[in-house]
């Protein structure tokens, strides 16, 4: 592979509890360490909602404190392979942790609990983590939110703690003891003191004055001052401060401060140079005062650059920086930016010349909380630029670095390596030559989308944190805290400083749940119109944010959508909690005459509904009808009034698309409750065409269900069946004509043709074969997809009411046939067209390019970047099985198809998909079965009584108690049982869904001689026949041909079929047993050359 382009080896695993920081070790550079932050939430919340429903329980007004625990958990990470090595259960959260630069395999844990624990990284008997010793140095309800070893004392420790203090920390040779010997140094206004960093250490290794640089959440960084920094045997005396006050802060941020790094220079003017990151999503560098002479200089900010997400964490990619001409140097930096994954930025500069900041790359494969990130350290022959003897040589420029990565809420661990590029090459697409020194990371487009989508969530952070004084109660209000505040409740901080940024590895998981809702499944149209799905629940969640069923329920759809992704089942046991109390709140407003009209109510209903598609289960997918169903009567209860409000009208809408698809898809008829489930919107809406034609053909599929039925074939009923056909070609020709006559703008553009898949790659692939469709945006997108698949149940209409006028001869040799099979063939391929931009699909992508993994949000709809992807696996679920059951449909495309279910499910979510692709259906040909043994088996019961007994005649064989006919036909279930059909039973009628001129003239004309009433062709079956009649269940083509044409000629070809059928059993029977001998096998074959003589005549 030549420099320069993508290498992306992309290791993922999900961690069993959030990360917070992680760690290679430079002494054994395979192996790092992962600590893990997990609070606990207090259960204050749950014993409101007990005393909302028990009103006989008193009031609990006790807030049980939370709870944090954690854990260290060891990797292995070599030759691309990424294992689990060792894990240590910690009773408290871990919050910071590093290696010792001294002796390499011991590491300093910070916890929550106010104390720090030391670990050592041992080999043998096998790689894992043996606690030397913790120290309780706090009390326990402090946070040690960050700690630092000293460069150049290997005993001395530095930590900051959640109460404004900076502590320096002494430890023993033998690190069995721990002194305190500064804990009264509180630089930050009583506010959290985030982070912390020695001045670098000296490279001539001389004694000098040393200083101690921490930030805070008053958004300053400061500078302690210490006149000596002698033995550490002995504890404060010889800790003195420089000058009085000992400690200056210095502005130039505008929200917390929370990372610090010292550029290693080696100055002797006098100051240091720091790179600085803060919530406020910049990074700086900064020139410090001179401390050394005791003057005061200004500091200066010599560079910045805005990173699109708060910067947690800043750490070297490697030990010492590149130097450049004229004196400048270039140092490669790490950034864990939060909410915007990581970076890797290039930092610039000499001691007195210009500063510069550059972004390099950069990884977003995760949307969650990116606390922590580290690269893989070079080995130690390798730190001082010597050849690696393991690589046998070659360019040392070339070599690939791999970056680990952690995402806090989703608990992702990432892996990833990449060749170096360059932005400019990015930005033109040609082969980067690749850059000087060893790094790597999967790189992202510096484009101008890319850069409005990673600033986006900052300003909504930015908003929510100048509401942090008076925390909200709604569920679906995401303000958060940064990380280790104190709160009562739950580990917010109240700020009223606007510039803060709140990020935090505290916020409650409902508040996130609900973050990824809105980001995945709410959306509008780019001219403002509702798509009709959930764009209800923003305007609800402003007006009714203390509505308790609508609260619950909202609570359950976002913790069911968030908890149902790879990396959070953990979060489904609560969402179920929810769920089930949301019913029961539901149902009381159900019973009460004004609430049951609201739009709360409604919208609850809706959001239950939408609970059941994400989770659903084979077992329980008549619960999403039922809700659906619910809704519909909600929507009828409330009039017409309801579309006075734009709330109202989003409802409508979204009842309607749903009882669009419930309809088709089962067969039931439409609810015309209101008239006629039409919303005056504007003039040619697109949106209200095709709904009404969806719904006026899910009325027609119903009427043919009925018709279906008819067992008699009088005048009347034929006319019926040939009415129902000719509707359905007349409701093509509409929808031909409309389509004729749509604008532009309102039309999908073919982008891209596929030629061919191997079928091995077929099931996960993003594209099938064919053309690939995009649209103007996501609700164009749906209106199309919703018009293809209604053109879909119109062939399948017509082929049931060819199959039905004729009996006599196989359905699909008529004209009627092949122009629906053409009809069902391209609504097919249209559909199969439209998926990949409702998944996500780019044309700048290949065609067998996999998705990027869950909670990468936002994909293209045209020119849109903001459209959740989910939203579009959600609309699209039900058009794929549709297509994936027709029986216009080839194996490959529904081999395809079925791998988009899946993919649906095991990526999005969205449980239904997969629910769904677990049915194995041909559709209208196993509906056509089932209405011929529907009628057969009304035919059957309309047999005189005698021809219930055995016949006489000799002439009549015997029964026999087997038959090689099967007695039954089964049709398979998602849940392994089996439907079998009989005359006692009825047929399910919940099966899924099923333009050309419609000027064919009918091959069935309708016949004139009959008298009204009369049966034109009654059945008239011979008496000799009656009892094996009633054996052959169900029966097959030439028996009930038989029975509706009254011809004896029919008769004597359906008996010498089930002659045949019975002699080829005994055959087989004679065969597989050994017995019988010459004779008999004689016997039968003369016999069956008899039957044979019998057909020829």
């Amino acid at each position: 592979m030549d420099e320069g382009s993508l290498k992306n080896h992309a290791i993922a695993t999900t961690l069993d509890l959030p990360p917070s920081c992680i760690e290679f070790s430079q002494a054994s550079p395979e192996y790092f360490v992962v600590g893990t932050y997990n609070l606990e939430k207090a259960e204050a919340e749950e014993a409101t909602h007990d005393q909302e429903i028990d009103e006989d329980d008193k009031p609990k007004n006790e807030v049980k404190a939370q709870e944090r625990n954690g854990s260290l958990i060891l990797y292995k990470l070599e030759n691309d392979e990424l294992s689990l090595t060792y894990t240590v259960t910690h009773p408290a959260a871990i919050l910071d942790l590093h290696f010792s630069p001294f002796f390499p395999q011991i590491i300093a844990v910070a916890s929550s609990t106010g104390s720090i624990s030391l670990y050592k990284l041992e080999q043998t008997p096998r790689p894992h983590l043996a606690l030397l010793q913790t120290f309780q140095l706090f009390p326990e309800s402090t946070l040690v939110l960050s700690l630092a070893w000293h460069p150049s004392h290997s005993q001395l420790l530095g930590c900051t703690l959640n109460t404004s203090t900076v502590a320096l920390l002494s430890l023993s040779p033998d690190f069995t003891q721990c002194t305190v010997l500064r804990d009264e140094l509180s630089p930050h206004d009583d506010l959290e003191a985030w982070t912390l960093a020695f001045s670098p250490a000296r490279p001539d290794g001389k004694t000098m004055p040393q200083a101690l640089y921490s930030g805070g959440d008053d958004s300053k960084l400061r500078c302690l001052a210490f006149s000596s920094l002698a033995s550490l045997s002995h504890p404060l005396p010889e800790i003195t401060a420089a000058s009085p006050g000992g400690s200056r802060g210095m502005r130039g941020h505008e929200a917390g401060v929370t990372a610090i790094l010292p550029l290693p220079l080696g100055t002797e003017a006098g100051k240091d140079i720091l790179l600085t990151g803060s919530y406020d999503d910049t990074v700086r560098v900064f020139a410090t005062y001179d401390y050394r002479s005791g003057q005061n200089s200004n500091f200066k900010v010599l560079a910045e650059k805005k990173l699109g997400g708060g910067v947690w964490r800043l750490k070297f990619m490697d030990k010492e920086s590149e130097k450049v001409a004229d004196g400048e140097r270039c140092f490669r930096v790490l950034a864990s930016c939060m909410h915007a994954g990581a970076r890797i930025l290039e930092i610039r500069g000499s001691k007195e010349g210009e500063w510069t900041i550059e972004v390099l790359a950069r990884f977003e494969e995760h949307k969650s909380m990116n606390y922590g990130s580290d690269v893989q350290p070079l080995k130690r022959k390798d730190w001082r630029g010597n050849k690696n003897e393991d690589d046998g040589g070659g360019n040392d420029d070339a070599k690939e670095r791999v970056i680990v990565s952690t995402s806090f809420y989703d608990r992702l661990l990432c892996c990833d390596e990449t060749k170096p590029t360059c932005t400019q090459c990015r930005k033109s697409r040609r082969e980067c030559p690749g850059y000087k020194d060893d790094f790597d990371l999967v790189f992202r487009n510096e484009t101008q989308a890319t850069e409005k989508r990673a600033k986006k969530p900052t300003a909504k952070a930015r908003k929510a944190a100048s509401q942090a004084a008076a925390p909200s109660n709604r569920p679906w209000n995401s303000n958060a805290a940064p990380p280790g505040a104190n709160h009562p409740d739950s580990s917010l901080v109240p700020s009223s400083r606007p510039a803060q940024v709140p990020a935090t590895i505290s916020i409650p998981v409902e508040q996130v749940a609900s973050h990824y809702f809105f980001t995945n499944f709410v959306a509008t149209s780019d001219n403002g119109a509702s798509i009709g799905l959930t764009d209800y629940i923003i305007p609800l969640a402003n007006a009714s944010p203390s509505n308790k069923h609508l609260s619950l329920a909202f609570s359950a759809a976002s913790l069911a959508a968030f908890g149902n992704r790879p990396s959070g089942k953990a979060l489904l046991t609560k969402a179920q909690e929810q769920y089930s109390k949301a019913i029961r709140h539901v149902n009381d407003a159900l019973r009460d005459p004004v609430a049951q009209k609201t739009d709360e109510t409604l919208a609850s209903v809706m959001l239950l509904g939408m609970y059941e598609t994400i989770l659903s289960r084979p077992v329980a997918m008549a619960a999403w009808g039922s809700h659906i169903d619910g809704a519909v009567m909600l929507v009828k209860l409330r009039g017409k009034k309801q579309l006075r409000t734009r709330v109202g009208s989003a409802l409508f809408i979204a009842v309607r698309n749903l009882m669009s698809i419930n309809c088709l898809s089962t067969g039931k008829k439409p609810d015309w409750g209101i008239d006629p489930w039409k919303y005056d919107g504007k003039d040619g809406d697109i949106r209200e065409v095709v709904n009404q034609l969806a719904l006026q053909m899910a009325e027609l599929r119903y009427e043919i269900n009925g018709l279906m039925t008819l067992a008699e074939r009088t005048p009347e009923n034929v006319s019926k069946v040939q009415d129902a056909m000719r509707r359905s070609w007349e409701m093509e020709h509409k929808i031909q004509d409309w389509i004729a006559k749509l604008p532009n703008a309102l039309r999908f553009t073919t982008v891209a043709w596929v030629k061919s898949i191997s079928s091995d790659e077929l099931l996960d692939s993003e594209v099938y074969p064919g053309r690939i469709d995009t649209f103007p945006d996501v609700w164009i997108a749906g209106v199309w997809t919703l018009l293809r698949v209604t053109r879909l149940f119109i062939s399948g209409a017509v082929v049931r009411c060819a199959a039905w006028l004729n009996t006599s001869v196989d359905y699909r040799t008529t004209p009627e046939y092949a122009a629906a099979a053409r009809l069902g063939t391209d609504s097919v391929n249209d559909i199969i067209a439209g998926v990949p931009y409702h998944l996500g699909w780019k044309a700048n992508k290949g065609p067998l390019q996999r998705f990027a993994v869950a909670g990468d949000n936002c994909f293209a709809f045209g020119d849109n970047q903001n459209t959740p992807r989910a939203l579009g696996s959600y609309l699209s679920t039900w058009p794929i099985f549709s297509a994936s059951c027709s029986d216009f449909a080839t194996d490959a495309q529904r081999t395809w198809l079925k791998g988009r279910l899946h993919y649906i499910t095991d990526v999005m979510g969205i449980n239904q998909a997969g629910t769904l692709a677990l049915y194995q259906l041909r559709l209208p040909s196993m509906t056509i079965k089932r209405d011929l043994m529907s009628r057969a088996a009304l035919l059957t019961h309309q047999l005189p009584n005698q021809a219930l007994t055995p016949p006489s005649t000799a002439s009549v064989s015997p029964p026999h108690s087997t038959s090689t006919v099967p007695s039954s036909t089964s049709y398979a279930t998602p849940q392994g049982t089996s439907y079998i059909p009989s005359s006692t039973s009825s047929p399910p009628t919940n099966l899924p869904p099923t333009g050309l001129p419609p000027n064919y003239s009918s091959a069935y004309p309708m016949p004139t001689s009959a008298a009204p009433g009369q049966l034109v062709n009654a059945p008239q079956i011979p008496p000799q026949f009656a009892y094996l009649l009633r054996q052959e269940s169900p029966p097959d083509e030439h028996l009930l041909a038989a029975i509706e044409s009254s011809s004896q000629k029919q008769w004597d070809q359906w008996e010498r079929e089930r002659r045949k059928r019975e002699l080829e059993r005994k055959k087989e029977a004679l065969v597989d047993e050994g017995t019988g001998g010459d004779e008999m096998l004689a016997e039968l074959l003369k016999r069956y050359f008899q039957v044979g003589m019998m057909d020829k005549d």
